[in-house]
């Protein structure tokens, strides 16, 4: 009985430990950019020693692929908690574009920017954090489908259209950081919806 409590505790810490790691690489990504996100810095932020992150992490590839997949999954999570509110709006179509929208400009999003950059140049980053991108967009597709947001698309223009979207609000978001329009961005919610219900099949 003993035995067990002690390893329960002991799993315990270890996961506490590996969650303060990956909130402090992502929190690091959002402030000082993915290259300034080293080890020291991660380690520094979440309060344990170089050694412990090497402890529960074969090297900081192993923990900026948990970041992304754990970046993904806050973003569902935050569209989860906005979708709420979207059915309940009487166009939740817009509602739930408009949602999109926000979370594009989101820190998460942000991050998602940061590693994704970087990854443009860097072969070993980009197999590390590929696969978190499909549960991204595979969890956005199916969340849209749920809300009712692709009734007026044929299916299988279901994955271009709103990927399509998708990208020309995170496409915005990047650009914005550096060359803000806010006289564009009050129009793509509705350039958006009007993709989104005028889609023919190609």
């Amino acid at each position: 009985m003993l035995d067990r409590v002690e390893r329960r505790t002991q799993q315990q810490r270890k996961e506490a430990t590996v969650a303060k790691l990956i909130d402090a690489a992502i929190e690091t990504i959002v402030q000082d950019g993915y290259y300034r996100t080293t080890v020291a810095a991660v380690c520094e932020r979440a309060g344990v020693s170089v050694g412990a992150l090497f402890r529960h992490f074969e090297n900081r590839f192993a923990l900026i692929a948990q970041v992304a997949d754990e970046i993904s999954r806050r973003i569902l999570e935050a569209a989860d908690a906005g979708l709420a509110s979207a059915r309940n709006q009487p166009d939740s179509v817009e509602a739930g574009l408009a949602l999109l929208s926000g979370l594009s400009f989101s820190p998460l999003v942000a991050a998602w920017h940061e590693m994704m950059v970087a990854a443009r140049t860097d072969e070993k980053l980009r197999e590390h954090i590929a696969p978190a991108l499909p549960m991204f967009y595979d969890g956005i597709l199916e969340r849209a489908k749920t809300l009712g947001a692709l009734k007026d698309v044929p299916e299988s223009m279901h994955e271009i259209v709103l990927f399509s979207i998708t990208q020309m609000f995170s496409g915005a978001a990047l650009t914005g950081s550096v060359y803000p329009r806010p006289d564009l961005d009050v129009k793509r919610i509705p350039l958006a919806v009007f993709l989104i219900t005028h889609s023919p099949e190609i």
